[in-house]
């Protein structure tokens, strides 16, 4: 007993060390942060009286508060409006990852690789095809594909569809799209303004939107379904994948993704009259859902 008795606290002693050095770096770690977080600040003070003076350098700073404080206050109300499903163009969430931003982003993007730098495997995308594609895309349908970027889903669509349109808030996307499909007689392009489709009513047997109502603000994507009910026919589908459960606190995720929520997307199918046939989390992102929608027969 007296030796298990010694190990056992020789065992705690290199345990309490190891905390106690654990909890001394990390305290020389903050330390050292707020010691250089304090010598720019008051670098950055100087360096204000000594260009604008001394009124010049309290106004900035008072701003500076006031912005961090706005952003705090953005941060909370935007978790309201996710825990309430709001999608208003007064919304904070409407004011983030507008069309124009999406338009400046994919028009600056490198396309060279197509999209497939988001393809996890060949048996990945595959698999996205077969389960979700396919059998909600019908043979010789009338198509539409939203977002189609660089057109790593588009080849899949166009090999299926009597006629396929394709509609991008991107210039960049719609111009690659028409150059590397040049040959297809049964493509239609079309330049998009980010939540409405210039399509006819009652004209799209399915609609395939993946890897982009993620980039879309909430308020955007409402006017979407809108337009899904529209353009689509009497028991017409639409395969959407979309961003899941909010972060706490409002915090924005990581890779471009807009505030919407799953939530927000079923409120938005169910004031369309769109009926959810099935809803997933597999073969995508974390956090992510793919939803499978048909349009009601009195919708």
């Amino acid at each position: 007993m007296s030796a298990e008795f010694d190990a056992t606290a020789v065992f705690n002693d290199s345990m309490q060390q190891e905390i106690n050095m654990s909890t001394h770096a990390a305290q020389s770690t903050f330390s050292s942060s707020q010691t250089t977080f304090r010598r720019k600040a008051a670098n950055r003070v100087q360096a204000l009286v000594r260009g604008g003076g001394s009124m010049y350098a309290a106004v900035y700073s008072v701003r500076f508060l006031v912005n961090a404080c706005l952003k705090s206050m953005d941060r909370w109300l935007v978790a309201m409006e996710q825990k309430r499903s709001l999608a208003e163009p007064w919304c904070i969430s409407a004011q983030r990852w507008t069309a124009t931003e999406n338009k400046q982003q994919w028009n600056t993007y490198d396309w060279s690789q197509r999209g497939e730098e988001w393809t996890k495997s060949e048996q990945w995308k595959a698999e996205v095809i077969s389960r979700f594609l396919e059998p909600y895309m019908p043979q010789q349908g009338v198509l539409l594909e939203i977002g189609p970027g660089g057109g790593r889903w588009t080849e899949v669509l166009q090999r299926r569809a009597k006629t396929l349109y394709v509609v991008d808030v991107s210039e960049k996307a719609i111009q690659l799209c028409k150059d590397r499909f040049a040959d297809c007689s049964n493509m239609v392009f079309k330049l998009g303004n980010g939540s409405t489709i210039d399509l006819t009513d009652a004209s799209i047997d399915a609609v395939w939107s993946y890897d982009v109502f993620v980039h879309i603000t909430p308020v955007d994507v409402r006017t979407y379904f809108r337009e899904l009910r529209r353009i689509l026919k009497r028991g017409g589908r639409a395969v959407i994948h979309h961003a899941g459960a909010p972060l706490a606190g409002g915090r924005e995720r990581a890779g471009w993704r807009s505030d919407l929520t799953v939530q927000m997307v079923l409120r938005f199918a169910n004031e369309n009259g769109l009926r959810l046939l099935d809803q997933t989390q597999d073969l995508v992102n974390a956090g992510d859902y793919l939803s499978i929608f048909e349009k009601s027969e009195d919708a």
